[in-house]
């Protein structure tokens, strides 16, 4: 008419198996969510930066900050830099914090200028890109096109 005390410890011994075998899982789950958040805030940071170039009609600079964050600025006219020289911006638009653990690496300085176009500290159409790691390995990739279209490659 109850259970005994062999049932309740059976009963515990496969919970407390169970229960071990999905802590591991468990980990893996959250470094995979983490690697998806990075991503989705950089990727959405990136079209708010291209939009901002369009709408305030004037160059935005894409700073990373030493790999664990960025900043995005506006340099508006008469405009800094130049002949190879990187722009400051006159104003933050917004900074944004990578998850913790996380880095971004650019390949070269991101610069829109106020057509949308992606361009070089000479003020020419050239493109740009990174990577993104979360300690242990690079997860992602991309590429802005000199006309301001992205590309994101994850694995």
């Amino acid at each position: 008419s109850g259970i005994s005390m062999v049932e309740l410890l059976v009963t515990i011994l496969i919970s407390g198996l169970l229960f071990g075998m999905a802590i591991p899982n468990f980990g893996e789950m959250r470094r995979s969510m983490n690697k998806g958040t990075a991503l989705r805030l950089l990727e959405g940071d990136l079209r708010r930066a291209h939009a901002a170039s369009l709408s305030e009609g004037a160059h935005i600079i894409f700073n990373v900050q030493d790999g664990v964050g960025y900043t995005v600025g506006i340099d508006y006219p008469p405009y800094s830099g130049g002949e190879g020289v990187n722009p400051e911006p006159d104003e933050t638009l917004f900074t944004t914090e990578l998850p913790q653990g996380f880095s971004l690496q650019l390949w070269q300085p991101l610069m829109f200028n106020s057509h949308g176009y992606v361009i070089n500290s000479w003020g020419w159409p050239s493109g740009g890109g990174g990577m993104l790691s979360d300690g242990a390995e690079t997860f992602a990739s991309f590429w802005i096109s000199p006309s301001g279209f992205a590309d994101f490659w994850h694995w």
